[in-house]
């Protein structure tokens, strides 16, 4: 193994900012030959970057120098977790990587392992949490936590893996950098314009049209560069340009890309800014999404007629979510559109009617994804359930069994933690919901957490019992005292006041 240099020129106490509501990528560094992993590490770490590739970077800096391999065959995002895991877990997954694979350096041992230490979250590590997250990745995966943010966009293992190398790359070359090593920076920039283009053409192949054509946007909005990499940008504009030609919807705007292409060509070495980039490619994404909006399918008129008026006020109000505590008549029946669309559509055909062509009208207003996706979280939430409790795990109070593991609320299983809470400790669930928690269990856990089910639903029944018959009984003292007031001292109803046996309207649920 590589000798480590005695004095690295990467300053060990330099702070890394990071950006909590991106995913951090777990890596291994894997012997080409013996195909035995030796390094596992973290592209951010919170703490320190002068430390944090112990000696992994000098042995795979040598391994490029001298063996005809891509970097993706050394260096890999861990299969465990190939679209990241939150900064909160990012910790905890390294350790349980370099104890996984077992990379510490032991001069008798494991002399080719590169860690040094067991990661900022080893010591806390338990024989017992091991195993949990061992049987985690077993079954059920890692789990986003949502209630702190957004999980990463669902795609194929190859494209979150190739977007994984990419950014290890990236590190790998600050750090080469900071040793002031220029052939390792020459020798991984090679590598990184591998993995971009790899990365590229795997987005071209799942995205369509329109969302690839973002894609390209999002890499030179607000980067304020004067002059971009003119190769680079015609490589995208002719994947653009590819994916246009081959829609008979949208191939007349190709030649809108080509016009552009003349313009930017590398051969022309003239300055296309980042800002001028991003303007012409977001004018052609706004005619993309203009044309898919001409040909979308509704099966409501009424639904399509109230998205696009939703649209169109939320961006002039600075796109919030309407309130239906609003004083503006406007923003409250946008509220009420919502709620029952949502619910139970009575009006609309059914709840969420068009939600496919909705999200595309709606695709940047940012609430409103969220807002329609909820029933589908919620449906995967009860099948997470399921899935864990058929694995062993159980509520606290739940009797004892062979292998029982309580259920826990931390990484990412917040949601699914409380749906069992509420279902044994409030009996809340909807029956069809509770069929889906409970099938396939044993017929003594089955039962069991019914019987919890029924007996706190009958509870919170009673109470909600009580609570009516008191609103009513106020209800109706309130009414009797309004009668009495509007009488004259014979009890004859006064002047101009009509009564009726019913105050009820037959109409009051008509829209």
């Amino acid at each position: 193994m590589p000798k480590k240099p005695t004095k690295p020129k990467a300053c060990a106490t330099a702070v890394v900012l990071f950006d909590a509501t991106k995913p951090v990528d777990i890596y291994e560094c894997i012997d080409p030959d013996s195909g035995n992993p030796f390094y596992a590490g973290q592209t951010v770490n919170i703490l320190n970057r002068g430390s944090a590739h112990d000696n992994s970077k000098y042995k795979i800096n040598e391994i490029m120098k001298l063996k005809n391999v891509r970097f993706r065959d050394v260096v890999r995002i861990v299969p465990e977790l190939p679209n990241g895991c939150h900064a909160d877990h990012a910790d905890e997954m390294e350790a349980y990587i370099i104890f996984n694979r077992k990379t510490i350096y032991d001069p008798v041992s494991n002399p080719m392992g590169c860690n040094s230490r067991i990661g900022n979250n080893g010591t806390a590590m338990t024989p017992a949490r091991y195993e949990e997250l061992k049987q985690m990745f077993a079954t059920t995966g890692y789990q986003w936590p949502e209630e702190k943010c957004a999980p990463p966009e669902e795609v194929p293992d190859d494209l979150a893996t190739a977007r994984g190398v990419e950014k290890v790359i990236g590190a790998f070359i600050e750090d080469a950098k900071a040793d002031d090593d220029q052939e390792v920076v020459g020798i991984l920039m090679a590598h990184y314009n591998l993995a971009v283009r790899e990365r590229f053409g795997l987005e071209k192949l799942f995205y369509g049209v329109r969302e690839f054509a973002e894609i390209v946007v999002k890499e030179y909005r607000g980067i304020h560069v004067d002059a971009v990499n003119l190769n680079a940008l015609n490589s995208q504009l002719n994947g653009i340009k590819e994916k246009l030609t081959g829609d008979p919807e949208l191939g007349d705007l190709a030649g809108v890309i080509t016009a552009l292409g003349l313009v930017a060509h590398p051969d022309k070495n003239r300055k296309v800014s980042s800002t001028a980039a991003a303007s012409f490619l977001e004018g052609v994404v706004a005619m993309i999404a203009t044309r898919e909006e001409e040909t979308l399918v509704w099966t409501n008129e009424t639904v399509k007629t109230r998205i696009f008026a939703l649209r169109s006020w939320t961006r002039s109000n600075k796109m919030v979510i309407p309130k239906q505590s609003s004083n503006d008549a406007i923003e409250k029946s946008f509220k009420v559109f919502l709620v029952d669309w949502k619910s139970s559509g009575r009006h609309y055909g059914g709840a969420f009617t068009d939600r496919k062509s909705a999200l595309l009208v709606m695709r940047d207003v940012p609430w409103f994804s969220d807002y329609v996706g909820y029933s589908e979280r919620n449906k995967e939430d009860w099948k997470s359930l399921n899935t864990q409790l058929l694995d062993g795990f159980g509520w606290h109070t739940e009797p004892e069994f062979e292998g029982k593991k309580t259920i826990r609320s931390e990484n990412g299983n917040r949601r699914v933690y409380y749906k069992l809470s509420n279902l044994v400790d409030i009996g809340t669930g909807r029956p069809k919901d509770v069929d889906v928690a409970l099938r396939g269990l044993p017929e003594a856990r089955e039962q069991w957490y019914r019987k919890q089910i029924e007996s706190k639903r009958n509870e919170a029944l009673a109470q909600f019992k009580l609570r009516d018959e008191a609103k009513r009984k106020r209800k109706i003292d309130a009414e009797c005292g309004a009668a009495e007031s509007i009488n004259d001292d014979e009890g004859e109803p006064m002047d101009g006041i009509e009564t009726s046996e019913s105050g009820d309207d037959e109409d009051g649920d008509e829209e």
